[in-house]
């Protein structure tokens, strides 16, 4: 009983919110009933602190318990339980470290503050002077500036973390948000000896190019009209209205622009989107308000230039998206659209459970709960890079930054032809120093798979024993132990059009996703087809289908991008989707104040963000997906991302 009564005590202290004590008293008694069953010792949980506890409107519980260590919380050593409103254990997400206590090898702290920061700021390869801003004494963290490493304040606080080795130290846990770019490093410093423990990116990067397939109808559909129309039965009558490519339209693709009026939810957004104060009226008539502040920042200094655009007392943001034209004549309709869809996002999942108390994005939070002052601030032709999209995550009551970049719209020498599934041009691909260049004039036929008849028979390195299915159209042949002018002279013996050659993993350590200029010894005979090289992830859906017995049909050809040079994610809802999904799923893993448990690495610590993928890109891709469904759609049909910005899968 000692435990229980002790957790409790810790437990009520820390909440601090009368309304959840019986909540958290179910979640004490679950875990002092289970705690063994969970591989943990009576020790492991005698200083358990509530981090976060709420209950959503359908009468679930979530309670975020964080194991401690002398009162000092164990970093990512979380465990989640949710409980039913009938009052029953739901589910228990376990994170804690088994017999924590002997696990802990050091607890002094031998450097300072300011010295973890400079630490930090020679890693970046940085020189910059540090002060003390503030300190919060009941939250124990302090606050400092080092302006020539980070954009904002750097807050630092004590924790404990385990090595690689299980042994657990005690560490500053510190974030900074880059100056020289849009990283927003999470760090811990071993306190005693000055060395980096660990550090994970709340920086998402997103390129949206992993999707091949295509939709079934890219004409306008009325249907994106009617949808946005039965919205606003019950909508607070602001006035405002947006031009924009509403939901579930995922991009100009799928919709013309609409002018939709009063598109705010009256439980996510009572008093519309651009209300901060809690009172009627509008604090803001441009493309801010209390869920985002949308602006443009091509001079990639995460800040707004002022230049948002403005709709007037009567809020009409109706501008004119021009196709046709380069993203930098359509400034102010990428900006209406792009605080549209965030809102829309708010809104939307708001009424799904991700509300205030779940640690939302919000400037103010109406209810009290949660903590505020943390709207997304969605960036429009973020000037950081291109074909590319981003969002950070730092703990409930820091503002999430959205990034949207400009994507180039694709010319190539090279396009899928069929099957729709994977059909688009291929805007990446190695040519030759050999054979006729591709020009504008059209080469096209059915792929067919080189075989020369031997062990290795693809590579193409003898002369084809199927000439009869070649002639007269492509041969694919895999990168291999001869000269890639012997191949394709081999296939050109053998009547092919043309030749694509695959690159392949393994060699000189690449992965296959390596673009090479085909070469030619000295002295070697000339040949008249002309050939290109395709990554391993091109070759590979192209001898998928061919594999499944779908004829493959492709052309080389020069091709120029159509339509403007580069295209504005700000206008896909898909992709703006996938990044809110991060946020969301971040913010709700852990709970609103441990948003590093889908972690970006820094695996070979070289100062950049190296990640594969990981449960999150899931759950935003997820978040694209159900925001985009539309009547008669079904699991069976293809559902792209990022077929907008990414035109050569449109």
């Amino acid at each position: 009983m000692k435990i229980f009564t002790s957790l409790l005590f810790s437990i009520l202290l820390s909440a601090g919110i009368m309304a959840q004590n019986q909540i958290s008293s179910t979640a004490v008694q679950h875990l002092s009933a289970s705690y063994e069953q969970l591989g943990l010792e009576a020790s492991d949980i005698e200083n358990v602190i509530v981090d976060h506890a709420y209950t959503d409107d359908k009468g679930i519980s979530f309670i975020y318990l964080v194991q401690t260590h002398k009162g000092i919380p164990v970093y990512n050593a979380i465990m989640t339980i949710a409980i039913g409103k009938n009052g029953k254990v739901l589910t228990t997400g376990n994170r804690f470290i088994s017999d924590l206590k002997s696990k802990v090898v050091s607890t002094e702290a031998k450097i300072s503050e300011v010295e973890a920061i400079q630490i930090v700021a020679k890693h970046f390869k940085t020189e910059t002077s540090v002060a003390v801003l503030r300190s919060d004494s009941q939250k124990g963290i302090t606050y400092f500036t080092a302006s020539e490493l980070a954009n904002s304040e750097i807050p630092v606080t004590f924790k404990y973390e385990a090595d690689a080795d299980g042994k657990l130290h005690k560490v500053y846990d510190l974030s900074v948000d880059m100056k020289e770019n849009s990283d927003w490093w999470s760090i811990r410093v071993d306190a005693a000896t000055g060395k980096i423990l660990s550090k994970n990116n709340w920086t998402v990067y997103c390129n949206h190019n992993h999707s091949q397939a295509s939709a079934v109808d890219h004409s306008c559909k009325n249907d994106f009209i009617e949808h946005t129309t039965q919205r606003q039965s019950a909508v607070v009558n602001d006035g405002a209205s947006y031009r924009v490519y509403p939901f579930p339209a995922e991009s100009p693709l799928e919709t013309e622009q609409v002018l939709i009026v009063d598109p705010a939810d009256d439980l996510a957004s009572p008093l519309g989107w651009h209300d901060t104060d809690g009172m009627d009226g509008a604090e803001f008539t441009i493309t801010r308000g209390n869920n985002v502040h949308a602006y443009l920042d091509t001079d990639n200094n995460n800040s707004s230039p002022g230049t948002e655009p403005d709709g007037g007392e009567d809020l009409v943001f109706d501008f004119e998206h021009n196709q046709s034209n380069e993203p930098t004549t359509n400034l102010r309709s990428a900006q209406v659209n792009l605080f549209y869809a965030n809102n829309f996002l708010h809104d939307f999942s708001y009424k799904l459970g991700f509300d205030e108390a779940a640690g939302n994005f919000q400037v103010n939070n109406y209810s009290g709960e949660g903590n505020a002052d943390d709207q997304v601030n969605a960036e429009a032709l973020d000037g950081d890079g291109t074909n590319n999209a981003r969002f950070g995550t730092p703990p409930d009551g820091g503002n999430g930054r959205m990034e949207m970049f400009l994507w180039d719209n694709p010319s190539g020498a090279f396009s899928i032809d069929s099957p729709q599934e994977i059909a688009g041009l291929i805007g990446e691909v190695g040519t030759a120093n050999f054979g006729p260049p591709v020009d504008t004039n059209p080469i096209s036929g059915t792929v067919v798979v080189a075989n020369d008849g031997t062990q290795f028979s693809a590579q193409g390195c003898n002369s084809l024993i199927n000439s009869s299915d070649i002639t007269g159209n492509i041969a694919i042949i895999d990168r291999g132990s001869c000269d890639f002018i012997l191949k394709t002279r081999n296939a050109q013996e053998a009547g092919a059009l043309a030749v694509i050659i695959c690159n392949i993993s393994g060699v000189n350590g690449g992965t296959g996703e390596e673009l090479l200029t085909l070469g030619a010894p000295d002295g070697a005979e000339p040949v008249d087809i002309p050939a290109l090289m395709l990554k391993k992830s091109d070759c590979d859906r192209i001898k998928a289908s061919i594999s499944a017995n779908i004829d493959v049909s492709v052309t080389f050809q020069l091709q120029e991008p159509n339509g403007p040079d580069q295209l504005d994610a700000s206008y896909d809802n898909g992709v703006i989707a996938h990044e809110f999904g991060h946020g969301i799923h971040n913010r709700l893993t852990g709970g609103p104040s441990n948003t590093g448990c889908y972690p970006t690495f820094d695996d070979d610590e070289n100062g950049t963000a190296d990640r594969g993928e990981q449960m999150g890109e899931g759950y935003a891709d997820f978040m694209a997906l159900i925001t985009t469904l539309k009547a008669g759609d079904n699991g069976a049909d293809a559902k792209p991302i990022g077929r907008y910005v990414d035109a050569s899968n449109a």
